[in-house]
């Protein structure tokens, strides 16, 4: 039985997109906590990065369980997409998860953003 190709509708796209690029600015959100952790071990304040972690760590957690959804929301587009060529999906779905915050914003781009009518060769 052939799947239906799945479309959702352009805010629904716009959305995706937005939620896609969260865990990229989240990395370099993370590596600025961990310096300004560092930083603040080594001068002496040690309160002060403690107090933050308590706000890292809900937001470590709630990117990576984004990051999990997002896996799942591209790999059903992959295999459901009428816009990616047969040979080409099973490559896209390792680039997803071995990529994943990189390989998301390009696969948003290239199949969600700009669709494609045809299949790509």
């Amino acid at each position: 039985m052939a799947s239906v190709p799945w479309r959702p509708r352009r805010p629904i796209v716009f959305l995706i997109g937005a939620l896609t690029v969260w865990p990229i600015v989240y990395f370099f959100l993370f590596l600025g906590f961990v310096a300004f952790s560092f930083a603040s071990l080594s001068s002496g304040h040690q309160g002060a990065s403690f107090n933050a972690f308590k706000y890292i760590v809900p937001a470590h957690l709630l990117t990576m369980l984004l990051m999990f959804g997002l896996t799942a929301v591209y790999v059903v587009h992959a295999f459901r997409s009428d816009q990616i060529a047969e040979n080409l999906r099973v490559v896209w779905v390792i680039v997803l998860f071995f990529g994943n915050i990189f390989a998301f914003p390009i696969y948003w781009y290239l199949y969600r953003w700009r669709p494609r009518e045809s299949p790509t060769v």
